[in-house]
């Protein structure tokens, strides 16, 4: 366990570097503060992380401009069956209260009461990122997305978003790609402004199929998928 630790650079809680491979399994992340990667940072790692909670954390813009408050993964890293929740990132730009996953895998997670004062409520997936069976809710981003953002090339498959709330793409926000959303349920999120269930950015690229849209809301546009 470890809790309330103060770090004004990366990986408050835990921090994985150069190359390293590690096993993390059954451990709480709780109240820890950072730059970025409040809780976890794993950067260019092969980490395996499992059965953990990652709670409280929070990348403070005290520290300079707060960017990934919960978990942040880079490389072959593995996130299994945990709860990352009630996570915040404090800045005005580009952040994930969440997490960011870019390539690797993160399947049967709860992601659920994340925040960011700016950029993405929930979790931000690139690199080739494969989410899997995951429940994405009540995460809420005043811009680029509430619930899941793809930023690069990723696939979500078998995942529920739903009641996540941002200005675009208050479920999905899709900014580059290719994106592929596979067998998942988009439901009752909100976009302030566009796309309450999924927005795509003009010039990416996503493919859609076996997919419930549904039941979402949105100013202005498209309700449920807003392209534009």
């Amino acid at each position: 366990s470890t809790e309330a630790f103060l770090s004004d650079g990366y990986g408050g809680g835990i921090y994985i570097t150069g190359g390293s491979t590690a096993t993390i399994s059954e451990c709480e992340v709780i109240g820890n503060n950072a730059l970025t990667g409040a809780g976890i940072l794993s950067n260019g790692s092969a980490a395996e992380i499992s059965d953990c909670v990652i709670r409280g954390n929070a990348a403070s813009r005290l520290l300079a401009s707060g960017h990934i408050g919960g978990i942040g993964a880079s490389g072959e890293n593995r996130i299994l069956r945990c709860q990352i929740t009630d996570n915040r990132a404090l800045d005005f730009s580009g952040t994930h209260g969440g997490g960011s996953v870019y390539g690797g895998l993160i399947a049967d997670c709860l992601i659920a009461g994340n925040y960011a004062e700016g950029g993405g409520g929930g979790i931000g997936l690139g690199g080739g990122a494969l989410m899997e069976r995951c429940t994405i809710t009540n995460n809420r981003g005043p811009e680029m997305f509430g619930g899941v953002g793809v930023e690069d090339q990723a696939t979500l498959r078998g995942c529920v978003v739903a009641q996540n709330a941002s200005m675009r793409g208050g479920g999905i926000g899709v900014t580059a790609g290719p994106a592929t959303i596979e067998g998942c349920t988009v439901t009752e999120n909100i976009g302030t402004t566009e796309g309450g269930g999924i927005h795509v950015r003009s010039g990416a690229t996503v493919t859609v199929t076996r997919t419930i849209v549904w039941g979402n809301c949105a100013a202005y546009g498209a309700d449920e998928i807003h392209v534009g």
